[in-house]
């Protein structure tokens, strides 16, 4: 057997065995990519009056904007627990497109939120079902943002014997400043420079312990954001409590 024929001998045994190795590791099982388990889907939904649209967003966030402009303020609501994990969120929206109602499964908890769409204002009503078997203390956050750069003016006190302020933002580019609000019974915002909307939680009086505003500008995001929040509410097993009404009108 001369060099060449043993070459070609060889060769062929090499393209045999590797031909064997892959047909066998193709009939073996080969591990599938572990699936990240998802909680919950949330589809979102609108509601349209006239040139007002309010887009809810899931986990206890809507945005409301009126015709073309750019002014958009988005509001959120949600728990500061250390256990309010989400494990499903649902949205039922009515035959006219002018209210909603969300459920949010939380850890031991259901929030519902019933969004209603009017020509002039937009409510957000939020009710707490303890849903374990031992009493509950909630903390929750009111987070308001905007995404223009205006004059806020706070509302302190109370309905009948306010006072107010109005912080105005001196804010270059790059550069953000807050403005702590501790021990102050802070019950609505307003937002200046042409948002004209203005947002009221009375019915949450007593359980504010600090809030804070922040004006922020950047090049391409320019915003002032509102952060509220409450606690020192206890919630008994199995009892459904109603936390108030948010008002934004218009």
């Amino acid at each position: 057997m001369n060099k060449k024929i043993a070459a070609i001998i060889a060769t062929m045994i090499v393209i045999l065995i590797v031909s064997l190795l892959a047909f066998y590791f193709s009939q073996s099982p080969v591990p599938k990519a572990s699936v990240r388990k998802v909680y919950h889907e949330f589809h979102e939904g609108a509601l349209h009056l006239d040139n007002i649209t309010v887009n809810i967003l899931g986990g206890g966030y809507s945005s409301l904007k009126r015709g073309t402009s750019n002014h958009t303020i988005f509001s959120g609501f949600y728990f500061s627990n250390e256990n309010g994990n989400i494990t499903g969120d649902s949205l039922t929206l009515s035959d006219s497109n002018t209210s909603a109602i969300e459920i949010i499964n939380i850890t031991n908890l259901q929030l519902i939120i019933k969004y209603d769409l009017y020509k002039d204002r937009f409510t957000e009503t939020y009710a707490v079902k303890n849903m374990g078997n031992f009493q509950q203390p909630l903390n929750f956050v009111l987070n308001l943002f905007s995404f223009n750069l205006t004059n806020v003016t706070i509302f302190e006190g109370y309905p009948n014997s306010s006072t107010n302020i109005t912080l105005s933002p001196q804010t270059f580019f790059g550069i953000s400043e807050t403005y702590d609000m501790y021990d102050t019974a802070i019950y609505g915002v307003q937002w200046g420079n042409g948002t004209n909307v203005s947002v009221n939680w009375y019915s949450l009086e007593g359980m504010l312990s600090s809030s804070e505003l922040t004006f922020a500008g950047e090049p391409s995001y320019i915003s002032t954001q509102m952060y509220v929040y409450f606690s020192g509410v206890k919630i008994p097993e199995g009892t459904t409590l109603d936390i108030g009404n948010i008002f934004m009108s218009f």
